[in-house]
């Protein structure tokens, strides 16, 4: 297998590292690692050696890319940490490789034994795999250079301007790319300048929680540690115990005064460390005595010769800009720069899309890629999950194809209903939540008003992305259809008069979107997961509905739908439902008891979803709602979830 895999991988891949043998669960593992050809690699978007493992089970099992995974961790650093080849000896292995990679958050390209044997057959295998595999969804920031998509000149330029000792910051809306550019930052500061970098995310629960003087102490000790470290990088944890803040202070002066090189410290959502912050109340008295000594550490260091840089990441720069602070002298005021990470360049998105196309065999022409970054409004995250949406609905057996304006148009539309409304609704809300003045701004400029406005915020919302460069109208139709959605899910809050919440106890998107809660990691993808599951329920009710109509026309039944709508239901839930017409009775079914009515109707259903038993197992885990448990959800549950979610809805778009 191994010889066969290297003789018809011989124009693709270049062997670095020798074929290994391991035993891992009483099996025998082949492995070995390659690098790429210039053409196989901008395919699969690498820039990195590959991992590539041999199994010759006829029946391959998670373990394989247990295994896997355990082997990939042995050369982290060196080889690609989220993509393997796998070469295997199971006819059926490919979907069940593929699955068991992506609940580990990893892209598996499975390639069966058999397809080996010439490389053209290698090359089809090679494809399907590729243009199955989505280049376009990726939710977390990026770090590679080949991911990373029109900001390299900028974050060079922070990189040398820090290590030279000046204060710098990136507010944006939420997913504008901050925490991108400060990883890209780092790793140019690391590459190219001799200096400690110290990283401080303050959305952990043990950063914000630390007081004033818990916090200059915990930075203290990070670089005390950083400064003997060889890769002198270091990362900020919470002390248990903190001095007085003058004695905190003082620590962190010496400790920074003390240290023979450059010193960058990055704080990353620093919203959390705010008066404005979701987690921590105690920072409306903290924040002034916070910046307060760490503004005079930096003086007093530049004063001594020395180089003490900050960047500062994070949503809001209200509380970098305003005069006072709970009745006190900002002391934050003209010492962090109210500076923006505003939305890619028009060229720099279309650059980036038509990149990540090519990789999935969908080639967009320059309409049509300009067409789907003014939807998106140039805001990195949000075009790719739109280049995503396309790439679900464009059959691998179609690639590559051509990608024209008009075939945009219609998916694009979808996209805006299914997904892209409830991402900009996510990153309205976290906006209006730290900076509260910009809200009915945003509404203003929504209804086409523009008369009284201040002309600092609507430069600010410009900056943000919010409104369009001209200052008169949103930025684009993701943002117009977000708008439109936190003004309906306001008003229906404000007519239930729930009272908010004053300690969050979960972050599921529509609830925190509704009650202000804080917004975790996942809850762009909560909130899209949310509205697809919505949107799946009302489309299948339909069906049903329209299934069973020509089923009774058909077969010439004059009593109608509803004796069979009611009988599908449980006994006991019929008699308070009997009043009620067909129609109204669909409405009030639950989503498993939708399913029953499926089930019960086999008959009319089972071209649509091929197997009873597939049908279950999907329609419990979409039940399972993943969005209304956000503290749980981790990338596996999510990726299995849109998985059912998309068995439902590849299901209905057959018939409509």
């Amino acid at each position: 297998m191994v010889k066969d895999f290297e003789a018809a991988t011989s124009d693709l891949l270049t062997v670095t590292t020798p074929c290994q043998f391991d035993t891992f669960e009483k099996g025998i593992y082949a492995h070995l690692i390659a690098r790429p050809s210039k053409r196989l690699a901008k395919a699969l978007t690498v820039s990195r050696e590959v991992l590539v493992l041999f199994s010759n089970f006829p029946d391959q099992q998670p373990r394989t890319v247990e295994f896997a995974a355990r082997v990939g961790s042995r050369h982290k650093g060196r080889i690609e940490s989220k993509v393997i080849l796998i070469v295997h000896g199971d006819r059926h292995g490919n979907e069940k490789l593929t699955l068991w990679g992506t609940e580990r958050g990893l892209v598996v390209l499975p390639l069966y034994a058999e397809d080996l044997p010439n490389g053209q057959g290698l090359e089809r295998a090679f494809a399907a795999q590729l243009y199955s595999h989505d280049p376009f969804d990726i939710t977390g920031p990026v770090s590679s250079d080949n991911q990373f998509y029109g900001r390299r000149a900028e974050s060079l330029d922070l990189a040398r301007k820090l290590q030279i000792g000046q204060v710098r910051s990136a507010f944006g809306i939420r997913k504008i790319g901050k925490t991108s550019v400060l990883n890209r930052i780092v790793g140019d500061i690391r590459t190219h300048f001799e200096c400690v970098c110290i990283m401080l995310d303050c959305s952990r629960d043990d950063i914000s929680r630390l007081s004033a003087e818990g916090l200059l102490s915990s930075i203290a000790a990070a670089v005390d540690r950083a400064a003997v470290n060889s890769d002198k990088y270091g990362v900020v944890e919470g002390l248990s115990e903190a001095p007085d803040l003058a004695a905190a202070a003082q620590r962190l002066h010496s400790s920074v005064a003390a240290c023979p090189h450059p010193i960058v410290v990055l704080l990353d959502e620093v919203d959390y460390i705010t008066p404005s912050s979701p987690t921590a109340a105690h920072w409306k008295e903290d924040f002034n005595p916070f910046w307060r000594n760490l503004r005079s550490i930096y003086q007093e260091i530049s004063r001594q010769g020395g180089h003490f840089s900050i960047f500062i990441a994070g949503v809001s720069s209200r509380w970098f800009s305003v005069e006072s602070v709970a009745g006190v002298e900002n002391a934050a005021l003209s010492f962090v720069p109210e500076e923006f990470l505003s939305p890619l360049a028009r060229e720099a998105t279309i650059a980036m899309l038509r990149a990540l196309g090519n990789a999935a065999g969908l080639k967009f022409d320059p309409a049509a890629a300009d067409l789907i970054a003014s939807t998106s409004c140039d805001i990195p995250y949000w075009s790719r999950k739109a280049c995503s949406f396309i790439h679900r609905r464009v059959r691998v057996e179609d690639r590559p194809t051509q990608v024209t304006r008009a075939a945009a148009e219609v998916e694009l539309a979808a996209f805006v209903e299914e997904e892209g409304a409830a991402l900009a609704q996510v990153a309205l809300t976290h906006l209006f939540r730290v900076y509260p003045e910009l809200e009915p701004v945003v509404f203003a400029i929504g209804s086409g008003s523009t008369i009284g406005i201040s002309p600092k915020l609507r430069s600010i919302l410009q900056r943000y992305g919010v409104v369009a460069r001209t200052g008169s109208q949103l930025s684009g139709t993701m943002m117009h259809a977000g708008l439109e959605l936190y003004r309906e899910t306001l008003v229906a809050h404000r007519a239930r008069a729930t009272p908010p919440a004053t300690e969050p106890t979960e972050t599921s998107s529509s609830h925190a979107i509704a009650t202000g809660r804080p917004l975790n990691e996942w809850a762009e993808e909560l909130a899209v997961v949310n509205r697809r599951r919505n949107l799946l329920e009302v489309r299948l009710r339909q069906v049903a509905l329209n299934f069973l109509r020509y089923d009774s026309l058909q077969a010439g039944k004059t009593d109608g739908i509803r004796p069979r709508v009611l009988a599908a239901l449980p006994s006991q839930r019929r008699p308070s439902l009997e009043h009620f017409t067909a129609e109204a009775l669909l409405e009030k079914f639950t989503w498993l008891e939708l399913i029953g009515l499926v089930k019960k109707e086999w008959s009319l259903f089972e071209r649509l979803f091929g197997d009873k038993e597939t049908l279950q197992r999907n329609a419990e885990l979409v039940n399972a709602r993943y969005d209304a448990h956000a503290k749980d959800a981790d990338g596996a549950d999510l990726a299995l979830y849109r998985r059912s979610l998309s068995f439902f809805e590849d299901a209905i778009a057959r018939i409509q």
